[in-house]
């Protein structure tokens, strides 16, 4: 089966492999703002997920073979969103989480909602 043949497939209608490479993009999204809400508490705009998710790749790929509720997974999940959100390295990031991770949790969703004031949806 070739990757059209799975476009067809994936809710019945003709879809190009664009669509269906979307499709599956915007399920890796949901699931990932599922696993962070449960694990940090937080609600990102689906925007900074999806560049989360493109700027590693792999981790949907170790999601998709562990599920997105795996603490590995969510722990790199929520170190790239630190990350790009509050400009911080992965070892402030880290020493933040261990030491105050509710502030760093605030910090991030506050991030978030200043980023969503300033790139309001449609744009790009």
């Amino acid at each position: 089966m070739n990757d059209h043949d799975e476009a067809q497939l994936f809710d019945g209608r003709d879809e190009t492999e664009d669509d269906y490479r979307q499709y599956l993009r915007d399920a890796a999204c949901d699931a990932a703002q599922d696993a962070l809400r449960g694990y940090a508490g937080i609600t990102l705009d689906p925007r900074l997920i999806d560049r989360a998710l493109a700027d590693e790749p792999d981790l949907t790929g170790i999601a998709a073979e562990h599920g997105w509720d795996d603490p590995e997974v969510t722990d790199k999940l929520f170190a790239i969103v630190c990350v790009q959100l509050l400009g911080i390295t992965y070892s402030e990031q880290a020493a933040r989480f261990w030491s105050r991770r509710a502030a760093l949790e605030d910090d991030v969703q506050a991030s978030n909602d200043r980023w969503v004031a300033d790139n309001p949806a449609g744009q790009q």
